[in-house]
């Protein structure tokens, strides 16, 4: 996959907003992990379920 400068940050933008869902009432918010690393696992973990098909 190759993106360009405008996709890339679309990108970031939406695994920052993911991990903005995700983190408000979460065991997660205690341990004080931030947005985008919460965005990001959960990007990581979709993209290796859908490749190991």
């Amino acid at each position: 996959m190759s993106l360009d400068t405008l996709e890339t940050l679309i990108a970031a933008a939406l695994v920052l907003l993911l991990g903005r869902q995700i983190l408000p009432g979460q065991p997660l918010r205690t341990y004080s992990v931030p947005e985008p690393v919460v965005g990001c696992s959960a990007m990581s973990a979709s993209d290796y379920f859908s490749r190991s098909r």
